[in-house]
């Protein structure tokens, strides 16, 4: 059998028309002198009507045999107790009686009492209502009598005026005896019903002396009625506190007050419960329902009872003894819908038991059918189907049950009580559950009616007995966990102290506090805070990184290093990246000053993804909220509980925030061939900032790293015009085409680049030649040199120019026959110049080798000072030789460059170790003009080192690739 051929209970019950109607409420509150007077409406004054709304308790039934029997002479309990708490069906039991000794008919009450009990005879009936009483101003009897006390309403009518005039009815009148009120029962049988007697006594406490006679009339009724065998007295009084259900009603410091009267009736009366708490679900049943077809309810018990024991390991263990016959004896109802109302509901302070029960699911009843078409077809009513963005409910729990503290928690959490809001459940199912059953809604909804209780250790809900609620047939069990774990997550009302059953409170919890939190940050803080991280997430020395520019004039030509360009994700944010932003092409394609961008190949631009702008505020306004909350000045107001909590949430999230930085910036921006941009969408693997872009641009062939492999020789000198037209260029002008043209890899330093040449030469693509030396295919291996003097060839060029192959060694002269002449001496061959006169260009590295060379050691071995030159680039070998500790060096710098007003002229004459801070101030101000006129002459002190020695300082400066020029040494032997 499967759940859709099951019977709904639209199909298998029919509720009462008052109950469809919303009329039903009139009907729930019981007034016994309204009935009395025929003033109430037909289901109270009609005889018929109230008894086929009305379940046979066990309690009603015995109350009805003992007093008739009473009546009739034939019984000797005379007084009654009814005892329960407020609601609890006292009154119900009056109005009961009063109709079955009033209008007697047999068909009407056959199912309540043995109709042979009923007799035709008169009945005297007098009734107080303490609702209706009146001590100041009188209750009007009737005939112009104003009755001030109980008694003074009893007497008269039980005898009419004569009656009334034997009692004092005065506001400070003496309650009179035990042989008045006999003479006043008579001989007619007599009943006389007294109902809310704490209500009474509210009053007569306003009046001096009113509550003690009232204690002293009651105990000569009880007496008076006890010595008359026909007569029969009922009355009322809640327990001021029941200790079974942990009940307080509204009037438990009255019947306090009642202790002593308590301690007689109990003595003398016939305490009766009209209904036991076995007996609530047929009296609630009843009341709601005309009929429930039982083989429906069999039908549906059978596969909800298959389901529980399919789930048994996610449910109560209690619920292995769950029978089928439960389910059925409370159907349509689900059993813990009675359960949680009568152990939890129940125990609020103004909440009227099965009064108040019979309201709230007459609302779900009458809300239900109403909408039926918008409701998921039930098989049984659930907790979940108390909707509290219903107003008639809402009434009821906020109202009514007196829970107007968790307004904001219903509002909030459960269900708004406007159209055009919805609640956090609301949005949650919204989300994840469209065209499903709300299984948050129905979570949230479940929660609440487990807080209403009037003591914290009834309040909450295990989640095993949550999913035991919730679960219907052709409901998954993992969506009922999946949407209690969401909501958890997101409520901000539900008390997170992990120590406590899930229950709502009135306070907003941590959740609610961390939206507070949320709430008072502006976009600047969000800003700020990834700003901040920005420059962490990016960091690193593989690019010159360029912050924010807001156009071509942010960023300059220095070609140290690559460059990464990186707009602000405010005003650069990309949805197609098949089309580069503006502010991106207006900087790859110009340069800082303006005119056409000279070096555009050493850039490369990550821009952000448009979408992934709000994630990454998002988490940045999360973590911000924790390190609010996590300061002392915060802290000290949240549990230890909660502040270990916003210590691990703030953890989590500060990873996170990084990692929503770069789901943010998506976009990598490369040069391609024919000065246009391609682009990578960045998928970051664990490697963050610069590392994983170099990884990228090297898998997307356009980066080149020490270690790699350059390109092949052909395919340089196939994109590079003037190596493929001219045949040659210098290693200067040939290191520059990769910086401008976009058709070549990025380079990241010069040791690919010369790895290329080599192996160009190996295989005998170029010839290399600088000074003297020529260096082609076969022949040793020289250094390679990136300056203006030192030229790469094509082999066919060099071939054409004569350059290579090398000549071949002129044939040695014959050599003459006979005796050698004499030998006559000459001059000794001339040295290598030492002074002025040596004059050397090129690298550092290379000049100080090729000098080493040239000194003759025997003549000079002790080199007393150098004395070197450079322009232009002039700060990687001031550094360089600044870091040098043992050098005494002097320094003369000039220069001048242009500025937005004239021209910048400086100047510095001293020691080296003075000019840190100038460096540092020029090399800043230079990175913004225009390439600058600028030289540096060092005069370098060595003090009589070793000649070998430059082979030390030339290893020193061997990343400096800036030319230089000696302007003199000077040694000695």
């Amino acid at each position: 059998m499967t759940h859709n051929s099951l019977p709904t209970i639209y199909e298998a019950c029919t509720p009462r028309q008052d109950i469809l109607d919303g009329n039903f409420e009139s009907g729930l509150a019981a007034d016994l002198s309204q009935v009395v007077n025929g003033k109430a409406g037909s289901e109270y004054t009609n005889s018929a009507k109230f008894f086929a709304g009305t379940y046979p308790t066990k309690g009603i039934r015995i109350l009805l045999s003992q007093v008739l029997q009473r009546l009739r002479g034939t019984s000797s309990s005379a007084v009654f107790w009814l005892d329960t708490s407020f609601g609890g069906g006292k009154t119900h039991a009056l109005i009961a009686l009063f109709h079955a000794t009033q209008s007697p008919d047999p068909d009407t009450i056959s199912e309540f009492v043995d109709t042979s009990l009923i007799s035709n005879e008169r009945v005297k009936l007098a009734v107080f209502d303490g609702n209706t009483a009146d001590i100041s101003s009188g209750h009007d009897m009737g005939d112009g009598v104003l009755a001030h006390t109980p008694w003074g309403e009893i007497a008269y009518q039980l005898g009419g005026e004569d009656g009334y005039r034997r009692v004092d009815d005065s506001k400070s009148a003496s309650a009179p005896g035990a042989d008045t009120i006999r003479e006043l029962l008579g001989n007619e049988p007599s009943l006389i019903l007294l109902d809310e007697l704490a209500v009474y006594l509210r009053r007569a406490m306003q009046h001096p002396g009113a509550e003690a006679q009232f204690t002293a009339f009651l105990t000569s009724l009880i007496k008076a009625v006890e010595e008359t065998s026909n007569a029969a007295l009922i009355f009322t009084l809640a327990l001021g506190e029941d200790k079974r259900r942990h009940i307080s009603d509204a009037y438990a410091n009255e019947n306090l007050r009642l202790a002593e009267l308590k301690s007689v009736a109990s003595r003398k009366a016939t305490i009766l419960n009209p209904t036991e708490e076995g007996e609530t679900i047929q009296v609630l049943k009843r009341r709601l329902f005309i009929q429930c077809d039982e083989d429906s309810a069999k039908r549906v018990a059978e596969v909800y009872k298959k389901i529980w024991d399919m789930n048994r390991d996610k449910l109560p263990s209690e619920m292995s003894h769950v029978l089928a016959d439960e389910f059925i004896t409370n159907y349509p109802l689900h059993p813990e819908i009675l359960k949680t109302l009568v152990s939890k509901t129940a125990t609020l302070e103004n909440f009227q038991r099965i009064r108040g029960m019979l309201r709230l699911l007459g609302h779900v009843v009458r809300g239900l059918w109403r909408h039926r078409q918008d409701i998921p077809k039930p098989l049984a009513i659930h907790l979940h189907h108390l909707d509290m963005g219903r107003e008639d409910v809402r009434l009821e729990i906020i109202t009514r049950a007196g829970q107007g503290t968790l307004v904001s928690a219903i509002d909030t959490d459960v269900a708004c009580d406007t159209r055009n809001k919805t609640s956090m459940a609301q949005k949650l199912d919204k989300d994840h559950y469209p065209d499903m059953p709300p299984f948050t809604t129905y979570v949230a909804r479940t929660i609440l009616m487990h807080s209403l209780a009037s003591l914290k250790q009834l309040k909450g809900i295990d989640d095993k007995c949550l999913r035991y609620s919730i679960l219907s047939p052709g409901m998954e069990i993992g969506f009922i966990d999946e949407a209690l774990d969401r909501f958890k997550a997101k409520s901000l009302y539900l008390d997170d102290d992990p120590q406590k059953l899930t229950q709502f409170q009135a306070e907003p919890n941590l959740n609610r506090k961390i939206t507070q939190a949320e709430q008072s940050l502006v976009d600047g803080d969000l800003e700020g805070e990834i700003d901040r991280r920005m420059k962490k997430v990016f960091q690193g020395d593989m690019f010159d990184v360029q912050w924010y520019p807001q156009g071509h004039a942010d960023v300059d030509e220095n070609i140290e290093k690559p460059k990464l360009v990186i707009p602000r994700y405010t005003d650069v944010m990309v949805t197609n990246p098949e089309s580069p932003p503006d502010l991106v092409l207006d900087i790859f394609r110009h340069k800082g000053v303006g005119g056409p961008r000279l070096h555009p190949n050493n850039l490369v631009f990550l821009v952000a993804h448009r979408a992934g702008l709000e994630p990454m505020y998002r988490s940045a306004r999360a973590y911000l909220a924790r390190a609010i909350l996590s300061d002392a000045n915060h802290a000290s107001d949240l549990a230890e509980y909660q502040r270990a909590e916003i210590k691990k949430q703030k953890k989590h999230l500060d990873k996170k925030l990084n990692d929503m930085i770069l789901q943010c910036y998506k976009y990598l921006h490369y040069p391609q061939k024919g000065n246009i941009l391609n682009h990578i969408v960045m998928i970051w693997k664990g490697k963050v900032g610069q590392s994983q872009i170099v990884e990228e641009l090297r898998d997307a062939n356009k980066m080149r790293m020490r270690g790699d492999d350059p390109d092949s020789s052909d395919s340089l000198v196939n994109r590079i015009n003037k190596l493929n037209t001219e045949g040659y260029m210098s290693t200067q002008k040939f290191r520059q085409e990769f910086y401008e043209n976009t058709g070549l890899p990025l380079l990241v330093g010069n040791d690919v680049f010369i790895k290329g040449i080599v192996q160009g030469i190996d295989d005998g693509v170029f010839v290399y030649e600088r000074g003297d030396i020529i260096r082609g295919k076969g022949d040793a291996s020289c250094a390679i040199s990136i300056s203006d003097d030192a030229t790469v060839y094509t082999t066919e060029c060099a071939k054409q120019l004569g350059k290579w192959p090398h000549r071949a060694p002129s044939p040695e002269p014959l050599k003459p026959i006979g005796p050698k002449p004499p030998v006559i001496p000459g001059p000794e061959p001339l040295k290598p110049p030492i002074g002025p006169d040596l004059k050397i260009s090129g690298i550092p590295k290379e000049v100080l080798e090729k000098i080493s060379s040239l000194l003759p050691e025997p003549d000079i071995h002790k080199i007393t000072n150098l004395r070197i030159s450079t322009k232009d680039n002039v700060f990687p070998l001031l550094i360089a030789v600044n870091q040098i500790k043992r050098l005494k060096v002097k320094a003369k710098i000039r220069g001048d460059y242009k500025t937005a007003g004239g021209v910048f002229r400086f100047e510095y004459d001293g020691t080296l170790d003075g000019t840190v801070n100038e460096i540092a101030f020029l090399r800043e101000q230079l990175r913004n003009t225009d390439i600058p006129n600028i030289t540096v002459e060092l005069d370098i002190s060595l003090a009589d080192v070793n000649i070998n020695w430059l082979e030390e300082l030339a290893e020193h400066l061997k990343g400096i690739r800036n030319p230089i020029k000696i302007l003199d040494i000077a040694g000695h032997k």
